[in-house]
């Protein structure tokens, strides 16, 4: 995520021998200047006065006369101007002359969470007669987690970033704890062709301690906020026209946050799931499969899956048909996976 320094953005130097204050400013705009009529009479006034507010010791009328004028013929909306100029430019502008390029603390906020789950589950049948079965269940989780956070500068560093610099520092600050993660889920069966499943992973969203990182905008050690693990909710269903392969569907009921930046600073990318695919099982000890989902609160293209059961260990894999470039490397937009071992008694 971006942290943007927009106060220290003046260059180190002098323009024209005036530093960028608003007398510098004044001092380059000189005198006998006369508004072109780009700002209205009332704007022009606003302008003034503001100038005159920042600093009683200038020509402000000389100097909102000399920005009335170039300003015209620029095609900028003048009332855009006059609220960039008052709003933005002039409060960088003070006597010190202090706001310079050289101590701006531009960076990029960097966060991550690692998590190890170890499960219990229970489930128990019931037999509805005629109907069908339902089964119930429930997962008791010890959860491990690990969060990363730290703030990379972007310039006024001893040598220029890059990816890597930002990849590394990410690991310099980090906090681990545990806490404890409960799911439960329900499975319809009818005959054995037809399942219906719905599930609920973390129902009472569990929390992990945020790291102490340094702010380089305050210059001071920030403690970063928790990160929760949210509720989500799945529903799917798979039907068996033949004993030996399996057809699925499943769509997540809730549209759940991920650790990618969004548009809109401190906001993420969200995730909802629409996915399918087949499971082939030539033997009780193999089964081989494939698929895709897509992203319906996102755009990373369709995403691929295959998989795998060998006797009791399960492998899947998936990856995004969308790329992006780092380091000069194409890389898919998403990449999971997943290695399981499993057995049932």
């Amino acid at each position: 995520m971006p942290v943007a320094d927009m106060t220290n953005i003046l260059p180190n130097t002098q323009v024209a021998g005036a530093a960028l204050t608003v007398a510098g400013l004044a001092h380059a705009a000189g005198t006998g200047n006369t508004a072109s009529g780009y700002f209205s009479a009332t704007q022009l006034t606003k302008l003034t006065e503001a100038i005159a507010a920042k600093d009683a010791t200038v020509n402000a009328a000389q100097l909102a006369n000399a920005i009335d004028t170039q300003l015209n013929g620029s095609g900028i909306d003048p009332a855009t101007a006059l609220s960039t100029i008052t709003d933005k430019t002039l409060p960088i502008l003070n006597a010190s002359g202090t706001n310079t390029l050289n101590k701006n603390t531009t960076s990029v906020m960097t966060k991550a969470f690692q998590y190890i789950e170890i499960p219990v589950s229970y489930g128990h049948p019931f037999d509805i007669g005629k109907k069908g079965k339902l089964g119930l269940g429930i997962t008791g989780k010890v959860i491990t987690g690990t969060v990363y956070q730290n703030e990379v500068l972007l310039v006024n560093r001893p040598n220029n970033v890059n990816a890597k610099d930002i990849i590394n520092d990410i690991t310099d600050n980090k906090k681990s704890s545990s806490s404890i993660g409960i799911d439960i889920g329900a499975l319809y069966k009818y005959e054995n062709w037809l399942n219906i499943g719905l599930v609920a992973k973390n129902i009472n969203s569990p929390k992990f301690d945020g790291p102490i990182y340094h702010d380089t905008v305050k210059a001071t050690s920030v403690q970063s906020s928790a990160v929760e693990l949210k509720p989500q909710v799945r529903t799917g269903v798979a039907i068996e026209p033949v004993g030996w392969v399996s057809l699925a569907a499943d769509l997540d009921l809730t549209e759940n946050e991920t650790v990618s930046p969004g548009s809109l600073v401190g906001s993420s990318i969200k995730s909802r799931n629409f996915g399918g695919g087949a499971e082939f099982k030539p033997a009780s000890w193999l089964k081989l499969r494939g698929g895709a989902y897509k992203n319906l609160a996102g755009s990373n293209g369709n995403v691929l899956t295959a998989g795998f059961k060998l006797f009791l260990l399960d492998v899947d894999g998936a990856f995004a048909t969308n790329t992006f470039t780092i380091d000069g490397h194409e890389l898919p937009k998403e990449v999971k996976v997943n290695a399981a071992m499993s057995f049932s008694f």
